[in-house]
């Protein structure tokens, strides 16, 4: 048995900054209100706005208070709650997996973020998270687990000896892989989003006005400072993603693989190989002509609202030609090199008005009210016609002893990798229009992060999904 333990009082700054930052919108909206309109409603929001951030420190150190946590009879004992006390109780057995980090806040005192997940965590939240505890109680609470699990307690000299590496990232893979994030767009709005609530302190309408009479002399402007908005918003893009995945690292303890990365806050995420449902390989088109790849891990448990548990990535950057050696290190059950049987030619047909029937409504509407001109829309059949010939050429199914790939493209290219005894289920559907033609479509669901993990592949022959059947129901 141990004695309560309170968190560190960091923890107050940080209940503190989660709460204003769910409260920031309406305190924007309280002093825009008050701003435009006259002296007494100002004086109103700046009182209302003062009010808002006393009650929210108070409610933060108040719940920093009322925390406390101890391991006692084998279990991990949570007390907490601001006006109502909850307890919860959590064996230690029941822990599957405990995950770390370390924010800005964190590091200068020797601190961890600690979440624990079981199999049976909520959806939207972790079954407990120790906001802020020293990396010796996080250690020790780590050894316990061990310890319940019937695992022998491993010194740090030894864990180190056991450790191996499996992949570190390197400085040209780290740079090619923010310099070809798909943040820019995120950011991009975000900046405007942010603008959009600065009217009052901005002077919009001096600033059009001037624009609009350098509009007047060209469009090359314009274009420049589109230019300009969208390479601010890729630097910062480029920036994040460095600093979000800079040492990259994943390692393998016993049975359990460990990823980290973070330069700022740094993050480590333990998965327990028995978790692993299924292995997703991402293909980017741009980092796909540069020759590289991603790889994911589809994992049971965790919660919805961790992006980083809903899609954990275990190989952010790696070569296409030498993944499937890489990862056969520690993932032996599995079979990567492998050759996708495609969909048949008459397959084709089918993919290409699958896109064309979604452009041709905007078509046919434009041609009806822009008549002549409205011709040049026809342009736009240029679009589904490319994506439904590379959506045919990427389509594909394997099966190679107790495992089966299925491969699909939405925009980017991915290949699920799947033991039959991970899938929760197997379905086929075809339309009319298959039917005509004998083909028939496979859809197969493998517990994830969430409601599960469903692939889909389009347009097999009739005789190929039938096999994929047998194979997964032998009688």
């Amino acid at each position: 048995m141990s004695e309560r333990k309170r968190l560190h009082p960091i923890t107050c700054i940080t209940n503190v900054l989660k709460q204003i930052r769910g409260m920031i919108i309406p305190l924007i909206g309280i002093f825009m209100i008050g701003h435009k309109s006259d002296s007494d409603a100002d004086w109103i929001s700046l009182i209302t706005t003062g009010v808002a951030i006393i009650i929210v420190l108070f409610s933060g150190i108040a719940k920093w208070l009322r925390f406390t946590y101890r391991i006692e009879e084998g279990e991990l004992r949570i007390e907490y709650g601001l006006f109502v006390k909850k307890k919860r109780y959590i064996p230690l057995e029941r822990i599957q997996s405990l995950s770390f980090s370390e924010g800005i806040l964190h590091r200068p005192f020797g601190l961890v973020k600690v979440v624990v997940e079981t199999a049976s965590s909520n959806l939207h939240e972790a079954e407990a998270e120790l906001t802020a505890i020293k990396r010796s109680d996080a250690a020790d609470l780590e050894k316990k687990i061990n310890a319940s699990k019937g695992k022998q307690e491993i010194m740090e000299e030894e864990m180190k000896e056991k450790e191996i590496q499996h992949y570190h990232i390197t400085s040209k893979e780290l740079l090619i892989m923010s310099a070809t994030s798909g943040g820019i767009g995120v950011i991009f709005s975000a900046i405007l989003a942010f603008l959009s609530q600065l009217d009052n302190l901005i002077p919009y309408k001096k600033l059009f006005n001037e624009a609009g009479a350098l509009i007047q002399g060209g469009i090359f402007f314009v274009i420049s400072m589109i230019f300009l908005g969208l390479l601010i918003a890729w630097v910062i893009s480029v920036l994040i993603t460095f600093l979000k995945y800079s040492d990259f690292t994943v390692s393998e303890i016993e049975k359990d693989i460990i990823i980290s990365r973070g330069l700022l806050e740094k993050r480590k995420i333990t998965i327990p190989l028995n978790r692993i449902q299924a292995i997703r390989v991402s293909e980017n088109p741009i980092r796909g002509l540069l020759g590289y790849t991603s790889v994911f891990i589809e994992s049971a448990g965790g919660n919805v609202e961790d992006k980083e548990r809903r899609n954990i990535l275990l190989l952010p950057m790696v070569k296409k030609e030498s993944f499937a050696e890489l990862l056969h290190r520690f993932l032996k059950d599995y079979h990567f090199s492998v050759k996708f049987k495609k969909p048949p030619l008459q397959a084709r047909v089918n993919y290409l008005m699958r896109e064309i029937i979604k452009v041709a409504p905007i078509i046919v509407i434009l041609i009806i009210i822009f008549k002549t001109y409205g011709l040049f829309s026809l342009f736009l059949l240029l679009y589904p016609i490319i994506i439904g010939h590379f959506r045919y050429h990427s389509s594909g199914w394997h099966i190679y002893e107790q495992q089966l790939t299925l491969r699909y493209r939405v925009f980017l290219k991915h290949s699920i990798y799947m033991r039959k005894n991970r899938i929760q289920s197997l379905e086929a559907s075809s339309t009319w229009f298959q039917k005509r033609k004998q083909l028939s479509s496979i859809h197969s669901t493998v517990k994830s992060t969430g409601l599960g993990m469903k692939t889909n592949v389009r347009y097999l022959s009739e005789s190929d999904v039938e096999s994929i059947f047998k194979w997964y129901f032998p009688k």
